[in-house]
C-alpha cells in the first residue's frame, strides 16, 4: 500500500533527501510538499494524508502553529517533526505536546524506522479503539436487553395476572350469588369471557416477542392479499367484519419474499391497533392498505380513521409496554414488537398521527429473494 505523506517544508534540498532516504528504505509512497500555513491546512482536509512531516522553522508559519492545526482536524495519523538542531528542552516540550517523534535532519536515516514505528503505534492504537467500542456497544446492548428483560418480566406478570385476577373475582361472585340471577350470571360470564381474550392476547404478545427474538429469519413467498385477509379473519372477535371498511390495493406486480411468520405479527398488530382505536362519533371504522413490491424492496401503508395519537406520545410509541393511557387495551408489547420485528427484517418503520385526525403507519422492507450468510 503507498503511504501518502503530507511534507510541511520549504527548502526543496531537504525534500529530496527526504525521498531519496525513503526510497533508500523501500517505503512505498507519495508525497505532496506545502511550504505555507494555508497549503498546510488546505492539504489536511483535502490531501487526507496517512502521516505528517513537518519542519520547525519555516519563516511564517512554525512547527507549533502547524501542530495545533493537525490537533484541531482531529486527523488519527503520526506528526513526525523532521528539523534542523534544537535543544534537549524544545525536543521534550514537543513529545510531551503530542508529536509522535522528532529527526534531525543531519541524521535522516532514522526517519524510516520512525515512520514505521510510528505506523505501527497507531494500526495497534486503533485496533484498540475498534476493540474498545465494540465491547461498548456490546456492553450497551447487554444493559438494553437486562433491562428490558426486567421490565418484561415485571409487567408480563402483571399483565397476566390481572386478567387472572379478575376471572378468580368473577367465578367466586358466581358461587355466592348460585345462579340465583340468570342475567347476572350472563353478564359475569361475559366479563369472564373477555378476561379470558385478554389474557389470551396477552400470552399471544409474550409468543412473538420470543419468536422474533429467538427464531431464524426465513425468506417465503408472500401473498400479501391472502396475508392481509388472513389476519383480518383471525380479527373477527374483536369487531364483525361487516362493521367497518377495508380497502386492500397492491400494485407493481413483483413477486416478494420475506418472514411470512414475522410479517403476519406486523400486519396483526397494525390492523389490531386500527379496530382497537376506532373513532365512534365517526360513524364506521375505515382502514385503507396500499402496498407497492419492487425487487428490492415492498412499501405498506396501513391508514385508519380512528382516534389518532396525540403528538405527546408520539417518541413513546414504539417503547416497551407503552400506553397512551390507563384504559388503553393491550399488553403495551404490540407497537414495540412490530419495531424490533422490522428492525430484525432490515426495514424501517414510520408513521403520521394526531388526535381526532386518524394513523397512518408506513412500513419499508426489503425485498429478500434470499438470506445473507450470517441469516442462515
Amino acid at each position: 500500500m503507498s503511504l501518502r505523506i503530507l511534507v510541511l517544508e520549504d527548502s526543496k534540498d531537504d525534500v529530496k533527501l527526504i525521498e531519496r532516504v525513503l526510497k533508500k528504505d523501500g517505503l512505498i509512497f507519495t508525497l505532496m510538499v506545502v511550504d505555507s500555513g494555508e497549503l498546510f491546512e488546505a492539504a489536511l482536509t483535502n490531501y487526507e494524508p496517512d502521516l505528517v512531516l513537518s519542519d520547525h522553522g519555516l519563516p511564517r508559519y512554525s512547527s507549533a502553529e502547524a501542530f495545533e492545526a493537525f490537533k484541531r482536524h482531529s486527523l488519527d495519523i503520526p506528526f513526525i517533526l523532521v528539523t534542523g538542531a534544537v535543544s534537549e528542552e524544545f525536543a521534550v516540550t514537543s513529545l510531551k505536546n503530542g508529536i509522535d517523534d522528532y529527526i534531525l535532519k543531519d541524521n535522516l536515516s532514522k526517519l524510516p524506522i520512525s515512520i514505521r514505528r510510528a505506523l505501527d503505534k497507531f494500526k495497534t492504537e486503533n485496533e484498540r479503539k475498534v476493540a474498545e467500542e465494540a465491547v461498548r456497544v456490546q456492553n450497551e446492548e447487554l444493559l438494553k436487553i437486562n433491562g428490558e428483560l426486567d421490565s418484561f418480566v415485571y409487567m408480563a406478570s402483571h399483565n397476566l395476572r390481572a386478567p387472572l385476577m379478575s376471572i378468580s373475582g368473577l367465578v367466586n361472585l358466581i358461587r355466592i350469588e348460585g345462579g340465583q340471577r340468570a342475567d347476572q350470571t350472563s353478564q359475569y360470564l361475559d366479563l369472564i369471557t373477555e378476561s379470558i381474550n385478554r389474557l389470551d392476547r396477552n400470552l399471544h404478545d409474550i409468543l412473538d416477542y420470543s419468536r422474533n427474538s429467538r427464531s431464524p429469519l426465513r425468506a417465503d413467498p408472500i401473498d400479501l392479499k391472502s396475508l392481509f385477509n388472513g389476519c383480518l379473519e383471525e380479527l373477527t372477535y374483536m369487531v364483525p367484519r361487516n362493521e367497518f371498511d377495508f380497502r386492500l390495493s397492491i400494485t407493481g406486480g413483483v413477486d416478494f419474499f420475506s418472514d411470512l411468520v414475522r410479517l403476519k405479527i406486523i400486519v396483526s398488530n397494525l390492523l389490531s391497533n386500527s379496530i382497537k382505536y376506532r373513532d365512534a362519533r365517526k360513524g364506521k371504522l375505515a382502514i385503507e392498505v396500499q402496498v407497492n413490491t419492487t425487487l428490492t424492496n415492498v412499501i405498506i401503508l396501513v391508514k385508519d380513521n380512528g382516534t389518532g395519537i396525540h403528538v405527546d406520545y408520539h417518541e413513546k410509541l414504539f417503547e416497551m409496554f407503552f400506553r397512551a393511557t390507563e384504559n388503553a387495551q393491550g399488553s403495551g408489547l404490540g407497537l414495540y414488537i412490530v419495531k424490533e420485528i422490522t428492525n430484525k427484517l432490515g426495514g424501517t418503520i414510520s408513521f403520521n398521527s394526531s388526535l381526532g385526525f386518524g394513523t397512518e403507519f408506513i412500513l419499508t422492507m426489503p425485498n429478500r429473494h434470499s438470506l445473507p450468510e450470517e441469516d442462515t
